[in-house]
């Protein structure tokens, strides 16, 4: 008898304290504090291939990715080797800025359908014709800049998505494509 009237009592009073708590904070809501409200995540556009979108001042377009056929990549007259386990991506993209930026090395990276990510490597611009070199290259305002980029990514890795970060670090804003690898 004493334990059912102690659970009784105890849910008694654990009820009334939870009925100060709500009617408490409605009575602040209705004296005219701000309501709680509900956050509500913003998803990020993802743009198509071979679809222009800005970027903190600066123009992408990303025209196509392929998979490279070869583990082994070599410039000219062998003067270096890179050899992966996994797979290569090729991304062709353009830029264009309104004023004068440089593009880091790891302003662009790609993730796959695991959220793993994968950046450009250092050695990555020994491979890429000099025409098309856009990292840690400043870029002139108002000029149109052909680019690629090389990403070693894991041998099982698939549906990339390219993440472009802006250019200045104070506030971070990305871009998302959507890559179509062709094979």
């Amino acid at each position: 008898m004493e334990k059912l009237l102690f659970k009784t009592a105890l849910t008694v009073v654990l009820a009334v304290l939870a009925a100060l708590f709500f009617f408490g904070k409605q009575e602040k809501n209705m004296a005219g504090e701000a309501a709680p409200t509900l956050q509500v995540a913003v998803l990020p556009e993802i743009h198509p291939i071979n679809s222009s979108f800005m970027l903190d001042g600066v123009k992408w377009r990303v025209k196509f990715a392929h998979q490279l056929k070869q583990k082994t990549l070599s410039t000219f007259g062998n003067r270096a080797r890179w050899r992966t386990s996994g797979k290569f991506i090729k991304v062709h993209f353009s830029v264009q800025s309104d004023s004068f930026r440089t593009i880091a090395r790891d302003s662009f990276t790609l993730r796959d359908s695991l959220q793993r990510t994968f950046v450009q490597p250092l050695k990555a611009a020994d491979f890429i014709d000099d025409a098309y070199q856009c990292t840690e290259s400043e870029l002139n305002p108002g000029v149109l800049k052909d680019c690629q980029a090389i990403f070693e990514v894991a041998e099982d890795a698939k549906g990339f998505l390219l993440v472009v970060d802006n250019l200045e670090q104070e506030a971070r804003v990305e871009g998302f494509v959507r890559l179509e690898i062709v094979q």
